[in-house]
């Protein structure tokens, strides 16, 4: 686990020191029987739907589904989200460019359509530096 969360921190939070990171020592994953999505992350707590994962057959192998979903959750652990304040789109968002970032399948954009504002055609790469413009900010 400790090569996932230097990954997160170096390259997609930019979190170079333990003093810029989110102070989670341990992250417990727990797989439970719920319906109404695949897992919910709340603060180190990762629940896994094991409906969902009975019941996928989507493009993917299984392995490769469940890398990409743990690859999301993992990153709600450790991202800060202005105590919880931050935009839900821009906190899943920044998930769903891990995924990408980790050339992961991206299974869903939590209904954000990413065709509106001159995004089409764009690399991932540059709509980030685009948004790091619009707001001076963020890392």
């Amino acid at each position: 686990m400790g090569q996932v969360n230097n990954y997160l921190w170096s390259t997609i939070l930019k979190q170079t020191t333990p003093a810029d990171r989110n102070p989670i020592a341990v992250v417990k994953v727990n797989l439970q029987a719920f319906i109404g999505g695949e897992a919910v992350t709340t603060g180190n707590l990762i629940n896994v739907s094991l409906v969902y994962l009975n019941d996928y057959n989507g493009p993917l192998d299984f392995k490769k589904e469940f890398m990409s979903l743990m690859g999301h959750e993992m990153t709600h652990c450790f991202q800060w989200n202005g105590a919880n304040t931050a935009p839900v789109n821009v906190v899943e968002g920044i998930a769903d460019y891990t995924i990408l970032k980790a050339n992961l399948y991206l299974r869903y954009m939590h209904g954000m359509d990413w065709e509106i504002n001159g995004t089409r055609g764009k690399p991932v790469e540059q709509l980030w530096k685009d948004y790091q413009a619009k707001y001076p900010g963020v890392k």
